[in-house]
């Protein structure tokens, strides 16, 4: 295969979009009247290319349009959701902050007011045991669920996955309570709700 064989080849496409002009235009005219293998390999192209265009062009079904905006309707709204629970969550996880370290700050001021600021890490470091045993308690049991959900058919457009991600953040949430009564005996838990 010659050099001028190899720069016809790279140029098929750009003749066949039709934005190949001047002298490389007719350079590459001149290679096709010369050479029969690049003349034959850009004929096979220009009926591919005939072939395609002559295919007639698939309609979407007669509910797709409102199939599409239905689906995304839905997903801005899922996300609002994710967005205002994120909001909620990350509320409460710093107020309970706020709240045992200031606890744990009075109750070091009342017994010794030379280690008040103490007292706030004292009542953070509570409070982040707790947290910990809380997010280690639910990455399990997400991982263990998410796993489940992989493992069942495909998600479809039926809701059924949907379902099943319900049902599992259920499974989730009422196993995480075991976790909640634990921590009803604990000190922390005496701690935040004596305030």
């Amino acid at each position: 295969m010659s050099k001028e064989c190899i720069q016809t080849k790279e140029l098929m496409q750009t003749v066949l979009d039709g934005t190949l002009w001047g002298e490389k235009r007719a350079g590459f005219e001149q290679h096709l009247a010369q050479c029969r293998n690049c003349r034959t390999e850009f004929r096979a192209f220009q009926i591919s290319l005939d072939l395609l265009v002559s295919l007639p062009v698939p309609k979407p079904g007669s509910g797709f349009v409102a199939d599409t905006v239905k689906k995304a309707v839905l997903a801005k709204q899922m996300q609002r959701r994710q967005h205002r629970l994120l909001s909620w969550i990350m509320t409460l996880v710093i107020l309970s902050t706020s709240m045992l370290m200031v606890r744990g700050w009075f109750e070091t001021a009342q017994s010794d007011p030379n280690r008040m600021l103490a007292g706030l890490f004292t009542g953070f470091t509570e409070f982040w045991a707790l947290i910990s045993g809380l997010l280690q308690t639910v990455s399990a049991l997400a991982a263990t669920f998410w796993t489940l959900i992989k493992a069942i058919p495909p998600w479809s457009s039926s809701g059924w996955g949907t379902f099943y991600a319900e049902v599992a953040i259920a499974l989730a949430i009422t196993l995480s309570l075991s976790f909640i009564l634990k921590f009803r005996r604990s000190k922390v838990r005496t701690m935040i709700f004596s305030f």
